[in-house]
Protein backbone atom coordinates (compact mmCIF):
# COMPACT_ATOMS: atom_id res chain seq x y z
CA UNK A 1 0.00 0.00 0.00
CA UNK A 2 1.49 3.06 -0.78
CA UNK A 3 1.03 5.82 2.21
CA UNK A 4 -0.21 9.29 0.63
CA UNK A 5 -2.21 11.65 2.93
CA UNK A 6 -5.21 10.46 2.14
CA UNK A 7 -4.60 7.03 2.45
CA UNK A 8 -3.65 8.30 6.01
CA UNK A 9 -6.51 9.78 6.58
CA UNK A 10 -8.64 7.16 5.90
CA UNK A 11 -6.89 4.53 8.03
CA UNK A 12 -7.14 7.53 10.56
CA UNK A 13 -10.93 7.90 10.39
CA UNK A 14 -11.31 3.91 10.83
CA UNK A 15 -8.60 3.90 14.16
CA UNK A 16 -10.81 6.94 16.14
CA UNK A 17 -14.10 5.44 14.66
CA UNK A 18 -14.78 8.72 12.95
CA UNK A 19 -15.33 7.73 9.31
CA UNK A 20 -16.89 10.83 8.14
CA UNK A 21 -15.94 14.47 7.72
CA UNK A 22 -18.87 15.45 9.48
CA UNK A 23 -16.92 14.09 12.43
CA UNK A 24 -13.71 15.36 11.79
CA UNK A 25 -12.82 17.30 8.60
CA UNK A 26 -9.87 16.91 6.63
CA UNK A 27 -8.21 19.82 7.62
CA UNK A 28 -8.27 18.65 11.39
CA UNK A 29 -7.16 15.14 10.42
CA UNK A 30 -4.21 16.51 8.33
CA UNK A 31 -3.36 18.27 11.38
CA UNK A 32 -3.09 15.51 13.75
CA UNK A 33 -1.40 13.18 11.35
CA UNK A 34 1.39 16.36 10.39
CA UNK A 35 1.87 16.87 14.05
CA UNK A 36 2.62 13.23 14.90
CA UNK A 37 4.69 12.99 11.80
CA UNK A 38 6.89 16.02 12.04
CA UNK A 39 7.63 16.65 16.18
CA UNK A 40 6.52 13.55 17.86
CA UNK A 41 7.60 11.06 15.15
CA UNK A 42 11.49 11.69 14.85
CA UNK A 43 11.44 11.20 18.43
CA UNK A 44 9.57 8.23 19.37
CA UNK A 45 11.85 6.33 16.80
CA UNK A 46 15.31 8.06 16.99
CA UNK A 47 15.29 10.07 14.15
CA UNK A 48 18.20 12.17 14.43
CA UNK A 49 19.81 9.49 11.91
CA UNK A 50 18.03 11.01 9.00
CA UNK A 51 20.22 12.08 6.68
CA UNK A 52 19.56 14.78 3.94
CA UNK A 53 21.10 17.83 2.25
CA UNK A 54 21.04 21.68 2.92
CA UNK A 55 20.69 24.23 0.40
CA UNK A 56 20.56 28.08 0.57
CA UNK A 57 21.14 30.51 -2.31
CA UNK A 58 22.85 34.13 -1.23
CA UNK A 59 22.84 36.64 -3.44
CA UNK A 60 24.78 40.77 -3.35
CA UNK A 61 21.87 42.28 -2.25
CA UNK A 62 20.58 39.78 0.49
CA UNK A 63 21.16 41.49 4.30
CA UNK A 64 23.28 38.51 5.11
CA UNK A 65 20.65 36.85 7.59
CA UNK A 66 18.76 34.00 6.51
CA UNK A 67 15.84 31.96 7.86
CA UNK A 68 16.64 27.97 8.69
CA UNK A 69 13.70 26.03 8.65
CA UNK A 70 12.12 24.54 11.51
CA UNK A 71 12.58 21.11 10.06
CA UNK A 72 15.84 21.60 10.06
CA UNK A 73 17.67 20.17 13.56
CA UNK A 74 21.20 20.14 12.79
CA UNK A 75 23.80 21.17 10.31
CA UNK A 76 26.98 19.33 9.68
CA UNK A 77 30.38 20.12 8.91
CA UNK A 78 31.59 20.94 6.64
CA UNK A 79 29.94 23.63 4.68
CA UNK A 80 30.83 25.51 1.26
CA UNK A 81 29.96 28.37 -0.54
CA UNK A 82 29.92 27.07 -3.71
CA UNK A 83 33.39 24.96 -3.45
CA UNK A 84 35.20 26.66 -0.45
CA UNK A 85 34.76 25.29 2.53
CA UNK A 86 33.26 28.03 5.35
CA UNK A 87 34.45 28.52 9.07
CA UNK A 88 31.80 27.17 11.18
CA UNK A 89 31.28 29.59 14.15
CA UNK A 90 29.41 27.88 17.03
CA UNK A 91 29.94 30.52 19.45
CA UNK A 92 28.14 34.24 18.77
CA UNK A 93 29.55 36.12 21.03
CA UNK A 94 32.92 35.17 19.01
CA UNK A 95 31.33 35.67 15.70
CA UNK A 96 29.94 39.17 16.40
CA UNK A 97 33.46 39.91 17.68
CA UNK A 98 35.24 38.36 14.57
CA UNK A 99 32.68 40.26 12.53
CA UNK A 100 31.70 43.36 13.87
CA UNK A 101 29.45 45.67 11.93
CA UNK A 102 31.34 47.35 9.36
CA UNK A 103 28.51 50.15 8.43
CA UNK A 104 28.21 53.56 9.44
CA UNK A 105 24.67 54.08 10.24
CA UNK A 106 23.88 53.15 13.93
CA UNK A 107 20.32 51.72 13.16
CA UNK A 108 19.40 50.74 9.62
CA UNK A 109 17.61 52.91 7.61
CA UNK A 110 15.55 50.29 5.89
CA UNK A 111 15.42 51.03 2.44
CA UNK A 112 12.27 50.24 0.41
CA UNK A 113 9.50 51.12 -2.61
CA UNK A 114 8.37 54.61 -1.64
CA UNK A 115 5.19 54.78 -0.48
CA UNK A 116 3.49 58.37 -1.66
CA UNK A 117 5.78 57.92 -5.02
CA UNK A 118 6.54 54.13 -6.29
CA UNK A 119 8.87 55.44 -8.26
CA UNK A 120 11.28 56.60 -5.12
CA UNK A 121 13.09 55.08 -2.61
CA UNK A 122 11.96 55.61 1.15
CA UNK A 123 14.05 55.63 4.20
CA UNK A 124 12.36 54.56 7.88
CA UNK A 125 14.03 56.81 10.66
CA UNK A 126 17.47 55.84 11.50
CA UNK A 127 20.84 56.82 13.25
CA UNK A 128 23.77 57.49 11.75
CA UNK A 129 27.43 58.73 12.49
CA UNK A 130 28.62 61.97 11.05
CA UNK A 131 31.68 62.87 9.73
CA UNK A 132 32.51 64.44 12.98
CA UNK A 133 31.88 61.45 15.10
CA UNK A 134 28.73 62.97 16.04
CA UNK A 135 25.40 60.98 16.45
CA UNK A 136 22.66 62.16 13.91
CA UNK A 137 18.87 61.09 13.40
CA UNK A 138 17.08 61.02 9.91
CA UNK A 139 13.56 61.02 10.05
CA UNK A 140 11.58 58.90 7.54
CA UNK A 141 11.78 60.23 4.45
CA UNK A 142 11.96 59.23 -0.15
CA UNK A 143 14.43 59.73 -2.44
CA UNK A 144 13.86 60.10 -6.14
CA UNK A 145 16.23 57.89 -8.36
CA UNK A 146 18.43 59.87 -10.66
CA UNK A 147 21.22 59.22 -13.26
CA UNK A 148 21.02 57.66 -17.07
CA UNK A 149 18.15 55.37 -18.46
CA UNK A 150 19.04 52.04 -18.19
CA UNK A 151 18.24 50.23 -21.25
CA UNK A 152 15.77 47.20 -21.08
CA UNK A 153 16.61 43.87 -19.62
CA UNK A 154 19.66 45.54 -18.16
CA UNK A 155 20.11 46.01 -14.74
CA UNK A 156 21.27 49.66 -12.94
CA UNK A 157 22.09 50.00 -9.80
CA UNK A 158 22.12 53.39 -7.48
CA UNK A 159 23.84 54.36 -4.39
CA UNK A 160 22.30 55.94 -1.82
CA UNK A 161 24.18 58.32 0.85
CA UNK A 162 23.35 61.33 3.65
CA UNK A 163 26.19 63.73 4.74
CA UNK A 164 26.20 65.67 8.44
CA UNK A 165 23.30 67.96 7.34
CA UNK A 166 20.70 64.87 6.52
CA UNK A 167 20.39 65.56 3.08
CA UNK A 168 20.18 62.17 1.08
CA UNK A 169 21.80 61.87 -2.34
CA UNK A 170 21.87 59.32 -5.63
CA UNK A 171 24.98 57.82 -7.17
CA UNK A 172 24.21 55.48 -10.15
CA UNK A 173 26.60 53.09 -10.95
CA UNK A 174 28.81 54.06 -13.77
CA UNK A 175 27.86 52.41 -16.63
CA UNK A 176 23.74 52.18 -16.24
CA UNK A 177 23.70 53.58 -19.66
CA UNK A 178 24.77 50.61 -21.32
CA UNK A 179 23.13 48.45 -18.30
CA UNK A 180 25.11 45.36 -16.53
CA UNK A 181 24.15 41.91 -17.46
CA UNK A 182 23.21 40.76 -13.81
CA UNK A 183 22.47 42.47 -10.50
CA UNK A 184 26.12 41.86 -9.01
CA UNK A 185 27.94 43.52 -12.05
CA UNK A 186 25.48 46.59 -11.21
CA UNK A 187 26.77 46.52 -7.54
CA UNK A 188 30.64 46.46 -8.43
CA UNK A 189 29.64 49.53 -11.20
CA UNK A 190 28.64 51.49 -7.64
CA UNK A 191 31.21 54.32 -6.82
CA UNK A 192 31.93 55.15 -3.38
CA UNK A 193 30.41 57.53 -0.84
CA UNK A 194 30.81 60.87 -1.82
CA UNK A 195 33.67 62.48 0.80
CA UNK A 196 31.61 63.93 4.13
CA UNK A 197 28.64 61.40 3.60
CA UNK A 198 28.17 58.11 4.50
CA UNK A 199 26.87 55.26 3.15
CA UNK A 200 23.03 54.31 3.39
CA UNK A 201 22.36 51.18 1.11
CA UNK A 202 22.17 50.85 -2.47
CA UNK A 203 19.07 50.06 -4.73
CA UNK A 204 19.12 47.40 -8.34
CA UNK A 205 16.66 47.23 -10.91
CA UNK A 206 16.17 46.19 -13.89
CA UNK A 207 12.62 46.00 -16.46
CA UNK A 208 11.92 43.29 -18.89
CA UNK A 209 9.08 45.79 -20.31
CA UNK A 210 11.17 48.63 -21.50
CA UNK A 211 14.01 50.94 -20.23
CA UNK A 212 13.94 51.95 -16.97
CA UNK A 213 13.95 55.39 -16.13
CA UNK A 214 15.23 56.62 -12.93
CA UNK A 215 12.92 58.93 -11.10
CA UNK A 216 10.29 58.24 -13.43
CA UNK A 217 9.66 54.09 -13.69
CA UNK A 218 7.45 53.07 -11.03
CA UNK A 219 9.36 50.22 -9.25
CA UNK A 220 6.57 48.40 -8.48
CA UNK A 221 5.35 47.98 -12.61
CA UNK A 222 5.18 44.88 -14.30
CA UNK A 223 8.29 44.04 -15.52
CA UNK A 224 10.40 45.97 -12.97
CA UNK A 225 12.46 43.43 -10.79
CA UNK A 226 13.91 45.39 -7.39
CA UNK A 227 15.99 44.98 -4.59
CA UNK A 228 16.61 47.24 -1.88
CA UNK A 229 19.63 46.57 0.51
CA UNK A 230 21.05 48.22 3.40
CA UNK A 231 24.67 49.06 3.73
CA UNK A 232 28.08 49.78 2.10
CA UNK A 233 28.36 47.86 -1.14
CA UNK A 234 32.02 47.93 -0.50
CA UNK A 235 31.87 45.67 2.66
CA UNK A 236 30.83 42.95 0.97
CA UNK A 237 32.80 39.89 -0.17
CA UNK A 238 33.34 36.03 -0.80
CA UNK A 239 31.59 34.24 2.80
CA UNK A 240 34.14 33.03 4.44
CA UNK A 241 32.41 32.16 7.74
CA UNK A 242 28.76 31.03 9.22
CA UNK A 243 27.01 30.77 12.38
CA UNK A 244 24.12 29.06 12.83
CA UNK A 245 21.95 29.77 15.79
CA UNK A 246 19.14 27.32 15.93
CA UNK A 247 17.25 28.65 18.89
CA UNK A 248 16.43 31.48 16.80
CA UNK A 249 16.51 29.39 13.36
CA UNK A 250 18.67 32.33 11.65
CA UNK A 251 21.86 31.51 9.69
CA UNK A 252 24.50 34.35 9.41
CA UNK A 253 26.89 34.33 6.78
CA UNK A 254 30.31 36.91 6.81
CA UNK A 255 31.21 38.86 4.65
CA UNK A 256 27.87 39.42 3.33
CA UNK A 257 27.59 38.56 -0.19
CA UNK A 258 29.14 39.90 -3.33
CA UNK A 259 27.75 37.34 -5.65
CA UNK A 260 25.62 34.98 -6.15
CA UNK A 261 27.00 31.57 -4.09
CA UNK A 262 25.19 27.95 -2.93
CA UNK A 263 25.56 27.49 0.36
CA UNK A 264 25.38 23.60 0.94
CA UNK A 265 26.05 20.90 4.03
CA UNK A 266 26.96 17.32 3.12
CA UNK A 267 24.72 16.20 6.63
CA UNK A 268 22.00 17.71 7.37
CA UNK A 269 19.55 16.21 9.73
CA UNK A 270 15.87 17.01 9.57
CA UNK A 271 12.65 16.31 10.66
CA UNK A 272 10.13 15.00 8.20
CA UNK A 273 8.40 17.08 5.80
CA UNK A 274 4.40 17.73 6.90
CA UNK A 275 2.21 16.67 4.00
CA UNK A 276 -0.28 19.32 2.65
CA UNK A 277 -1.41 17.73 -0.86
CA UNK A 278 -3.73 14.08 -0.74
CA UNK A 279 -0.98 12.76 -2.67
CA UNK A 280 2.24 13.22 -1.01
CA UNK A 281 3.81 10.32 0.20
CA UNK A 282 5.74 9.58 3.41
CA UNK A 283 9.81 9.09 2.81
CA UNK A 284 9.25 5.43 3.96
CA UNK A 285 6.26 3.28 3.32
CA UNK A 286 7.35 1.52 6.22
CA UNK A 287 6.28 4.03 8.70
CA UNK A 288 2.55 4.82 7.47
CA UNK A 289 0.77 2.55 10.20
CA UNK A 290 3.11 3.91 13.00
CA UNK A 291 1.74 7.25 11.53
CA UNK A 292 -1.94 6.87 11.59
CA UNK A 293 -1.70 4.71 14.97
CA UNK A 294 0.47 7.54 16.65
CA UNK A 295 -1.84 10.24 15.07
CA UNK A 296 -4.97 8.65 16.41
CA UNK A 297 -3.55 8.08 19.79
CA UNK A 298 -3.16 11.61 19.73
CA UNK A 299 -6.30 12.08 18.96
CA UNK A 300 -8.49 10.17 21.33
CA UNK A 301 -5.92 11.68 23.96
CA UNK A 302 -7.68 14.79 23.60
CA UNK A 303 -11.21 13.82 23.97
CA UNK A 304 -12.53 12.08 27.22
CA UNK A 305 -13.36 8.82 28.19
CA UNK A 306 -11.19 7.18 25.28
CA UNK A 307 -8.53 5.63 27.62
CA UNK A 308 -9.13 1.56 26.89
CA UNK A 309 -9.29 2.56 22.95
CA UNK A 310 -5.72 4.31 23.37
CA UNK A 311 -4.27 1.20 25.45
CA UNK A 312 -5.95 -1.01 22.48
CA UNK A 313 -4.05 1.00 19.56
CA UNK A 314 -0.82 1.27 21.86
CA UNK A 315 -0.33 -2.14 22.83
CA UNK A 316 -2.96 -4.39 20.72
CA UNK A 317 -5.66 -5.42 23.75
CA UNK A 318 -5.16 -7.24 27.04
CA UNK A 319 -3.22 -7.77 28.41
CA UNK A 320 -0.89 -4.70 27.73
CA UNK A 321 2.99 -5.60 28.01
CA UNK A 322 5.25 -2.60 26.87
CA UNK A 323 7.52 -5.39 26.68
CA UNK A 324 5.53 -7.80 24.31
CA UNK A 325 3.08 -5.79 22.23
CA UNK A 326 0.84 -6.93 19.65
CA UNK A 327 1.51 -7.44 16.05
CA UNK A 328 0.30 -4.02 14.48
CA UNK A 329 0.27 -2.15 17.05
CA UNK A 330 1.26 1.31 17.74
CA UNK A 331 4.24 -0.37 19.92
CA UNK A 332 5.37 -3.11 17.55
CA UNK A 333 5.62 -0.94 14.48
CA UNK A 334 7.58 1.39 15.94
CA UNK A 335 9.86 -1.42 17.11
CA UNK A 336 10.27 -2.57 13.59
CA UNK A 337 10.95 0.84 12.65
CA UNK A 338 13.67 1.73 15.09
CA UNK A 339 15.42 -2.13 14.44
CA UNK A 340 15.72 -0.66 10.58
CA UNK A 341 17.37 2.55 11.60
CA UNK A 342 19.83 0.40 13.56
CA UNK A 343 20.64 -1.28 10.76
CA UNK A 344 21.22 1.48 8.47
CA UNK A 345 23.20 3.43 10.64
CA UNK A 346 25.33 0.50 12.09
CA UNK A 347 29.22 1.54 11.99
CA UNK A 348 28.31 4.73 11.14
CA UNK A 349 29.42 7.69 13.68
CA UNK A 350 27.40 10.50 13.33
CA UNK A 351 29.83 13.83 14.10
CA UNK A 352 27.47 16.91 15.26
CA UNK A 353 29.13 20.47 14.90
CA UNK A 354 26.11 22.36 15.84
Amino acid sequence: MTWTLANLRVRFRTLVGRGSVLDISDADATEFINDYLCYRFPVDVDLDRMDSSWTQEVAPTDSGEYTLSEDVLELHEPVFANDDELCIYQDKEAFWRAFPSEEDWITEPTLAIGVSSAAAVKNSAFKYMGQDGRVRSKGADKTDLSGDTVPQNKYGAWLLEIDDDGTIAVQEAGDNATGYDSAALAIDGLPGATSGCIVLGFVTAINTAGTFVPGTTVLSAAGVTDTYTDGHPGYRGQPTALLVNRSAGKVYLRPKPDDIYLLKSNATLQRPAALSDDSDTLPDEAWGPAIALGAAIDYLGSQAGEDEQIMSLEYGGPPWSEMNPKPGSFQDELSKIRTKEIRMTAGRQIQRSF
